[in-house]
């Protein structure tokens, strides 16, 4: 009932839609997480929440020649050789979570923002092409190690008022995603190492596959 509580959101162009009942799952997403603050409080839950939006734009048809500096120097290729950047925004950092209605007005506003703020009117002029990802080709063990960066430091001026370590990642595709083969080793050790519990939730409907599946391509060299 004491933790260091980590949430990742990935914000991926599928949050945006609705489902079947025609909810939009970015409604989704602020329910589950007023439902989840709501609960803590019910059983009087004592956790430091830290939340974090995060999302991966993509150019399609671009080369970095097309960049100025400034922009070049944030890109990155995703599995498939596409150049992209990510983005990364914090709701709040290390909040008790006894402040119930501050942690989920915040939240519900930064959602609604951050599609305008990673795709402003300006970007979209001088980069035409850019979208946001799907989930799939998003940057979820990205997003997970940052966490983890922090998580991993919990020994330094530890509070021995918060036990655990939890990392939830909150998702509104199906959770399949194309990922690096070394990043996916890399993440599960640190998990492992560190002790953290980590769960994931799929706002949409469940797929026949198990949750997470990650995907990912052979080295040159290696059989598939």
């Amino acid at each position: 009932r004491s933790a260091l509580y980590h949430i990742v959101v990935q914000v991926s162009a599928e949050m945006w839609r609705v489902n079947s009942a025609g909810t939009p799952y970015i409604e989704k997403a602020s329910d589950f997480v007023q439902t989840l603050a709501e609960m803590w409080d019910v059983f009087n839950c004592k956790h430091n929440a830290t939340v974090v939006l995060f999302s991966r734009v993509q150019y399609p048809g671009l080369d970095e020649a097309a960049f100025d500096l400034a922009d070049r120097a944030t890109l990155t290729r995703d599995t498939n050789g596409m150049l992209c950047r990510d983005f990364y925004r914090v709701v709040v950092n290390n909040l008790s979570t006894v402040h119930v209605r501050l942690l989920t007005t915040r939240f519900r506003a930064r959602l609604a923002e951050f599609e305008e703020l990673v795709l402003g009117l300006e970007h979209r002029a001088r980069y035409p092409s850019a979208r946001i990802a799907k989930a799939a080709d998003g940057n979820l063990l990205e997003a997970m190690n940052l966490s983890l960066d922090a998580l991993g430091r919990h020994y330094i001026d530890r509070s021995f008022t918060r036990t655990g370590l939890t990392l939830l990642v909150l998702t509104p595709a199906t959770g399949v995603f194309q990922v690096d083969q070394g990043m996916v080793g890399l993440t599960e050790q640190r998990i492992i190492d560190d002790g953290v519990g980590c769960d994931m939730v799929c706002l949409a409907e469940p797929g026949l596959h198990v949750t997470p599946l990650f995907r990912f391509r052979p080295k040159p060299g290696k059989a598939t």
